[in-house]
């Protein structure tokens, strides 16, 4: 193992090359990182806590049918103290970054659609997402149209029956 750098105390598994930081939020810190194993890039979510929220987290993605709004969940281990899993990464711009740019404004219309589809899917499948804000809703977009929203931070997504 070695270790992420930037990320001191956490042992990258030696199958991942650190790429850069995506974000970080009180239940961890997600990178991009090259999977050797796989053969692409993928985001590696991080917890050097216990790792209850983050195996919570997976399961609940593991559960769920595929859907684009929807980062789908790879791989999970528990090494060296830490716990992570990795999923599809979302590229794109978190929707706050989106709603700050006047000349956006005209996609946030389709930008809701997309955030209710995936809503839609999460719930048809009996889970709410509880954690719902601009920081947790990646766009991506290409000149003026929205490409593909992606609902992240399944952290506190709970099943309703």
């Amino acid at each position: 193992m070695h270790f992420a750098g930037g990320l001191p105390g956490f042992p990258l598994p030696e199958r991942f090359r650190f790429i850069r930081v995506l974000g970080t939020g009180s239940s961890g810190t997600v990178c991009l990182v090259h999977d050797s194993v796989r053969r692409r890039d993928v985001a590696l979510k991080w917890s050097s806590g216990e790792g209850e929220d983050l195996g919570a987290e997976f399961l609940a993605m593991s559960l769920l049918t595929p859907h684009p709004a929807l980062a789908r969940p790879l791989d999970c281990s528990h090494d060296a103290g830490a716990f992570w899993f990795t999923m599809e990464p979302a590229f794109g711009t978190p929707l706050r970054a989106v709603m700050a740019r006047p000349e956006s404004r005209g996609l946030l219309p389709a930008v809701a659609v997309k955030i209710a589809e995936g809503l839609e899917a999460l719930h048809r499948q009996r889970f709410v997402h509880l954690d719902l804000k601009p920081e947790n809703v990646i766009v991506a977009e290409s000149f003026d149209r929205v490409d593909l929203v992606t609902l992240i931070d399944l952290g506190l997504a709970r099943s309703h029956g």
